[in-house]
């Protein structure tokens, strides 16, 4: 029996199954293991994603209150050219809770939970998160499939899941602002913690301070609008787009594009980010999410901790070697420099000694060889620390 471990996590994130029998999550479709998921099913294998993604966030964000994250795969807009790949945001909203630091104020749910310390809607989950089931299928960009791979190298047809749960589950967290930007009404007439970090260049007002004909007008003019947060544009000098006076750019297309208009950095910034509003190959690192939702007040970690992926059970019959794939991160450390260290409890049945561990980038094999002649069962420890 193999396991993983990492240091304890700054929060607990929960993926709540939300699927019925036989989809989504609940996919029974045979899956060979790819990229560090070891999942035999389609649906575990989707699973294993949603978990690895909820790992990396828990790294993130500090919170002594469960963020649960209802998830589910259904239908989503499609074409053969351009699809929904998924949507996730807050279940519920709050304001002046006990340890609001701003009155008259609005934070997601488990944002306003970490705040208070205590779960301020216990009887909901506080992300719903929804992905599209049809991607791949005749109609819905056919010519291309989910990859499950936890390790970000995706064949070239392919959409990187990882990449795009860890946006969605961004946008839970707090990255997008309450204000209808059709109409520019404020929710419930009173700001959120989004808002008040937009500012427009060309009107010289921040959102808080803007009429809503001002804010309809400010939520189509990229590449005015921008964010103020002091976190995020301590980063500035190592973009070379989408900076304007020393600020990112946020994205304002004209026309609005509903739900993704303003809650976005804008396609400009150049290196890609996690959070523009399409996914960009090989952008999984959340440094610049991490600065924005500090900016909107979350208490985030100062070092981020290594994630390692789920391992299955494994059998060797007559004392065979065996190997199994398993990927790693870190996102404030090069993974080449990451520590892994193996521990059996049987070492009657495989030594320390017996395992070894190839690879110097995300995905990892470990490989190992019974003692000759030995039976039983061993729990195996895996651990990655930097």
């Amino acid at each position: 029996v193999l396991s993983s471990t990492g240091v304890l996590a700054a929060a607990q994130i929960t993926i709540v199954n939300n699927d019925g029998p036989g989809e989504g999550f609940n996919n029974a479709t045979a899956a060979t293991p790819v990229g560090g998921n070891s999942g035999l099913t389609v649906g575990e294998q989707r699973l294993q994603v949603f978990r690895y993604a909820a790992k990396i966030w828990s790294s993130v964000v500090n919170s002594n209150v469960e963020i649960k994250v209802d998830s589910a795969f259904d239908p989503l807009t499609c074409t053969a050219s351009s699809a929904v790949l998924g949507s996730a945001g807050p279940v519920t909203l709050h304001r002046d809770f006990s340890g609001a630091p701003l009155t008259l104020t609005y934070y997601s749910a488990a944002q306003a939970n970490a705040l208070a310390g205590v779960d301020l809607a216990p009887t909901s989950a506080d992300i719903s998160a929804t992905f599209n089931s049809e991607i791949g299928k005749t109609g819905c960009l056919q010519s291309s499939a989910w990859y499950y791979g936890l390790d970000g190298n995706k064949p070239s047809n392919a959409i990187d899941m990882l990449t795009v749960v860890l946006h969605e589950i961004g946008h839970g967290l707090g990255f997008q602002t309450f204000v209808n930007t059709t109409t520019g009404a404020k929710f419930n007439n009173r700001n959120d913690t989004f808002m008040l970090n937009l500012e427009d260049h060309s009107l010289g007002l921040k959102w808080s301070q803007m009429s809503n004909a001002q804010r309809v007008a400010s939520a189509v003019d990229e590449p005015d609008l921008h964010w103020t947060g002091t976190r995020v544009n301590a980063a500035s000098a190592a973009f070379t787009g989408g900076i304007n006076q020393g600020h990112f750019q946020m994205y304002a297309p004209n026309p609005l594009e509903s739900g993704s208009s303003v809650a976005h950095f804008s396609k400009a910034v150049t290196p890609n980010e996690l959070m523009e509003p399409a996914i960009n190959p090989g952008v999984g690192d959340t440094s610049l999410t991490q600065a924005l939702l500090a900016d909107i007040g979350w208490s985030t970690s100062t070092s981020f901790t290594p994630v390692i992926s789920t391992f299955p059970d494994i059998s060797s019959g007559g004392n065979q070697p065996g190997s199994v794939n398993f990927a790693i991160d870190d996102h404030d450390s090069a993974v080449s420099g990451l520590v892994i260290s193996v521990a059996s409890s049987n070492s009657a049945l495989i030594d320390n000694s017996d395992f070894s561990i190839a690879g110097t980038g995300r995905l990892r094999a470990l490989s190992f060889t019974p003692n000759p002649g030995a039976s039983g069962v061993a729990n195996v420890t895996v651990t990655v620390s930097d």
